[in-house]
Protein backbone atom coordinates (compact mmCIF):
# COMPACT_ATOMS: atom_id res chain seq x y z
CA UNK A 1 0.00 0.00 0.00
CA UNK A 2 0.77 3.65 -0.01
CA UNK A 3 2.53 5.53 2.63
CA UNK A 4 -0.95 7.12 3.10
CA UNK A 5 -3.43 6.12 5.80
CA UNK A 6 -5.86 7.19 3.43
CA UNK A 7 -6.90 3.95 2.30
CA UNK A 8 -9.97 2.00 4.27
CA UNK A 9 -11.08 -1.22 4.13
CA UNK A 10 -14.46 -2.71 5.17
CA UNK A 11 -14.66 -6.10 6.70
CA UNK A 12 -18.00 -6.23 6.28
CA UNK A 13 -17.76 -5.84 2.60
CA UNK A 14 -16.20 -9.55 2.64
CA UNK A 15 -17.73 -13.14 2.22
CA UNK A 16 -20.87 -11.49 0.21
CA UNK A 17 -22.00 -12.42 -3.27
CA UNK A 18 -21.17 -10.11 -6.75
CA UNK A 19 -25.56 -9.76 -6.48
CA UNK A 20 -25.69 -8.46 -2.72
CA UNK A 21 -22.86 -6.30 -3.19
CA UNK A 22 -25.00 -4.92 -6.18
CA UNK A 23 -28.55 -4.49 -4.73
CA UNK A 24 -26.37 -2.76 -1.49
CA UNK A 25 -23.74 -0.58 -3.46
CA UNK A 26 -25.76 -0.17 -6.99
CA UNK A 27 -24.28 -1.35 -10.18
CA UNK A 28 -20.30 -1.04 -10.56
CA UNK A 29 -19.13 1.81 -12.52
CA UNK A 30 -16.18 -0.92 -14.00
CA UNK A 31 -15.71 -4.78 -13.82
CA UNK A 32 -12.85 -6.29 -14.61
CA UNK A 33 -11.73 -9.81 -14.57
CA UNK A 34 -7.88 -10.93 -14.17
CA UNK A 35 -5.60 -13.82 -13.47
CA UNK A 36 -3.76 -13.49 -10.00
CA UNK A 37 0.09 -12.70 -10.56
CA UNK A 38 2.72 -10.89 -8.10
CA UNK A 39 2.71 -8.46 -10.85
CA UNK A 40 -0.09 -6.37 -10.17
CA UNK A 41 -1.18 -2.50 -9.59
CA UNK A 42 0.20 -1.03 -5.69
CA UNK A 43 -4.12 -0.71 -4.89
CA UNK A 44 -4.15 -4.55 -5.86
CA UNK A 45 -1.09 -6.03 -3.39
CA UNK A 46 -3.49 -6.90 -0.32
CA UNK A 47 -4.62 -9.83 -2.22
CA UNK A 48 -1.27 -11.53 -2.16
CA UNK A 49 -1.95 -12.06 1.86
CA UNK A 50 -4.58 -14.36 0.18
CA UNK A 51 -2.97 -16.18 -2.32
CA UNK A 52 0.59 -15.14 -1.41
CA UNK A 53 2.56 -17.95 -3.94
CA UNK A 54 -0.37 -17.31 -7.00
CA UNK A 55 1.90 -18.16 -9.46
CA UNK A 56 0.87 -20.85 -12.20
CA UNK A 57 -2.57 -21.35 -9.80
CA UNK A 58 -4.85 -19.70 -12.77
CA UNK A 59 -6.38 -18.17 -9.79
CA UNK A 60 -8.98 -15.73 -11.38
CA UNK A 61 -10.14 -12.68 -9.81
CA UNK A 62 -13.34 -10.21 -10.62
CA UNK A 63 -12.71 -6.70 -9.86
CA UNK A 64 -15.97 -4.47 -9.39
CA UNK A 65 -15.13 -0.91 -9.09
CA UNK A 66 -17.58 1.82 -7.22
CA UNK A 67 -16.64 5.76 -8.03
CA UNK A 68 -18.71 8.48 -6.34
CA UNK A 69 -17.71 11.91 -5.09
CA UNK A 70 -13.95 11.88 -3.46
CA UNK A 71 -14.36 8.51 -3.22
CA UNK A 72 -13.65 4.96 -5.06
CA UNK A 73 -14.22 1.35 -3.84
CA UNK A 74 -12.80 -1.28 -5.30
CA UNK A 75 -13.86 -5.15 -4.44
CA UNK A 76 -12.25 -8.08 -5.42
CA UNK A 77 -13.81 -11.57 -5.82
CA UNK A 78 -12.85 -15.14 -6.04
CA UNK A 79 -14.53 -18.16 -7.25
CA UNK A 80 -15.67 -20.36 -4.03
CA UNK A 81 -17.39 -23.26 -5.42
CA UNK A 82 -18.91 -22.00 -8.80
CA UNK A 83 -19.86 -18.70 -6.31
CA UNK A 84 -18.13 -15.44 -6.69
CA UNK A 85 -17.47 -14.39 -2.91
CA UNK A 86 -15.65 -11.23 -2.27
CA UNK A 87 -12.89 -11.33 -0.29
CA UNK A 88 -11.00 -8.14 -0.32
CA UNK A 89 -11.97 -3.96 -0.96
CA UNK A 90 -10.36 -0.74 -0.81
CA UNK A 91 -11.67 2.43 -0.79
CA UNK A 92 -9.94 5.72 -0.93
CA UNK A 93 -9.47 9.33 -2.49
CA UNK A 94 -8.37 9.19 -5.91
CA UNK A 95 -8.24 13.18 -5.50
CA UNK A 96 -5.22 12.16 -2.76
CA UNK A 97 -4.50 9.13 -3.49
CA UNK A 98 -3.24 8.47 -7.19
CA UNK A 99 -2.47 4.71 -8.17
Amino acid sequence: MSCSKSEKSDEKLNGKSINFLIEKLSSPDNTVEFTLTKELPEYRYGLLKYYPEPEGKNIHIKELVWKSNHKKTVIWFHNDKENWVSIDNLTWNPDKIKY
